[in-house]
């Protein structure tokens, strides 16, 4: 991984710790309903990006299926178990009545924020054999 890749991780791993924080001494996680989706969709796209951004150099030889699908499952592991963190620390309780379409909701944001990296990631930190188009 180059240095600005790194930079870029970085930056958003910054930015999604900053609202973390936010949400939690602002209540903002509480009062307002999207802006959980929003932390997650920022967990998702970091996960994606970090996962392409340190393997792609040894997936040469693999499809960008194959890159794809191992992005997503990573993405699925690490949001599955920020969901048994939460859990297990108290910021969500599983009884609940909201509590399995809220954990749903936060996977399929993790996801669709690793679908997004997937897409961007690869365009903006192009390896030096591919071309930035």
């Amino acid at each position: 991984m180059n240095r600005q890749g790194l930079f870029f991780l970085l930056g958003v791993v910054f930015i999604i710790g900053v609202l973390h924080l936010m949400g939690q001494f602002l209540y903002l996680y509480w009062q307002l309903p999207m802006y959980d989706r929003v932390v997650h969709f920022l967990g998702g796209f970091f996960t994606g990006s970090a996962v392409y951004l340190f393997l792609r150099p040894w997936w040469q030889t693999h499809s960008a299926v194959s890159l794809m699908i191992s992005t997503l499952v990573l993405s699925l592991v690490v949001g599955i178990l920020w969901e048994v963190f939460e859990a297990k620390t108290g910021v969500t309780i599983m009884t609940d009545i909201g509590y399995i379409i809220d954990t749903r909701e936060d996977i399929i944001l993790d996801i669709v924020g690793s679908l997004v990296a997937w897409l961007f990631v690869p365009k903006q930190f192009p390896y030096p054999h591919e071309s930035k188009s």
